[in-house]
């Protein structure tokens, strides 16, 4: 709302300009909170403007809180501008992110790859989006829990790759059981018998249905929405 976005401006206006740490560490987190809504307000335009403020305030920060905080802004902003079809500044953007120690923090880290693997699908390099791939499926069992945003993107993959290729690479992953439902769902699109309990073929005829909505969108849709902005990392 605009009464919380005002008090997300009085709190950069009185301690933005603040020596202690941990004060810089919190308006960091809170311009990149007033980021986050405002893109889910659908104001993408000024969402950016404000994750640019924290690269600028906290890009050569030594704190790893602010250093994350700018990571996720720029992975705020490769959301933004892949879904405009900007995917070689998408990428530039999650490269950045990398740079901020964004490896250090798997919330970070999956989403980054994701991304960047969505990117690459629009730029045509399927190579680079399946090393992309790889390593989310290396991140995955070091999260505390799966975000949805997980099954979203693999799903948007696995539209765009082929099914037998998205299910080999998670087969060879150690992200294998983790994703057994969506393996089992991209088994039944290849004309496998599901050898799964009761409950987990349920959830992948549900991920099958998802899949044949998925694959009604243009391949530009598909690429540019691999991480939608409505998923943040943490």
């Amino acid at each position: 709302s605009e009464e919380a976005f005002a008090v997300t401006d009085e709190i950069v206006q009185r301690f933005g300009e603040s020596e202690a740490p941990e004060i810089l560490d919190a308006v960091a987190g809170a311009l990149v909170n007033k980021g986050l809504a405002l893109l889910g307000l659908n104001r993408a335009e000024e969402a950016l403007e404000v994750w640019g403020e924290v690269e600028r305030r906290f890009g050569a920060s030594d704190s790893p809180k602010a250093r994350n905080a700018v990571a996720t802004a720029l992975l705020g902003k490769a959301t933004v501008e892949l879904a405009n079809g900007r995917a070689r500044t998408a990428i530039a953007a999650i490269d950045g992110a990398f740079q901020q120690g964004g490896a250090g923090s798997p919330e970070i880290e999956w989403l980054a790859h994701m991304i960047r693997a969505g990117a690459h699908l629009v730029e045509e390099d399927v190579a680079a989006c399946v090393r992309d791939v790889e390593a989310v499926l290396i991140v995955l069992p070091r999260l505390r829990a799966l975000p949805k945003g997980v099954f979203d993107g693999l799903s948007e993959l696995a539209v765009a790759l082929g099914p037998e290729k998205l299910r080999d690479l998670i087969l060879a992953s150690p992200a294998a059981e983790l994703l057994l439902p969506l393996t089992t769902a991209l088994d039944m699109e290849l004309g496998l018998e599901p050898l799964v309990a009761k409950e987990v073929e349920e959830v992948a005829e549900d991920i099958r249905r998802d899949l044949e909505a998925r694959r009604k969108m243009k391949p530009r849709d598909v690429g540019a929405s691999a991480l939608g902005p409505g998923t943040s990392p943490g």
